[in-house]
């Protein structure tokens, strides 16, 4: 079981390769020389894997070596998701620079920081009108039903006149 100090690598790279769904067959061919089905294998089971095997591997899955250390699967799902729309999008147009690429990602990071930060702002204004509220009901004076006189008041209307 990984640890949250310790992730383990291995079992990163192997759930990166499944989220493309590539086999180590197609992995190893694509990586080329230096690379067996049998050196992977024994990377994906590994807890620690060399910083040298993680950045050749980030680099041919085209992901940050940081996704290696700290991997969630539901924000890989997406962030892999949206790599690959963006890749195929540039190809379609006979284009892929790693320029563009990153400045599409910026441009998610960025709105996805905007929905964050007006997210967290709504929840401090809940949070703040909750503690108000609170605040009114153990304020609230004690009285009786007897005491509390409820009278509906029907609206009035205005008829106005034209001339």
């Amino acid at each position: 079981m990984e640890s949250a100090d310790q992730p383990h690598h291995g079992h990163n790279i192997k759930r990166v390769r499944l989220l493309f769904g590539l086999p180590q067959k197609s992995v190893v061919a694509l990586l080329g020389e230096g690379w067996t089905q049998k050196k992977l294998s024994r990377i994906e089971n590994s807890a620690k894997v060399s910083r040298a095997a993680r950045e050749e591997l980030a680099w041919f899955f085209e992901v940050d070596i940081d996704l290696f250390d700290h991997f969630d699967e539901a924000a890989g799902r997406i962030a892999l998701g949206c790599v690959t729309k963006l890749r195929r999008q540039l190809r379609s147009m006979g284009t892929i620079e790693d320029r563009l690429i990153m400045e599409e990602i910026v441009e998610l990071l960025d709105e996805a920081s905007k929905d964050i930060d007006r997210q967290t702002k709504n929840m401090k204004r809940l949070l703040s009108l909750l503690e108000q509220t609170k605040r009114k009901l153990e304020n609230w004076p004690e009285a009786d039903e007897s005491d509390i006189s409820w009278t509906v008041k029907e609206p009035a209307f205005h008829l106005w006149r034209t001339a």
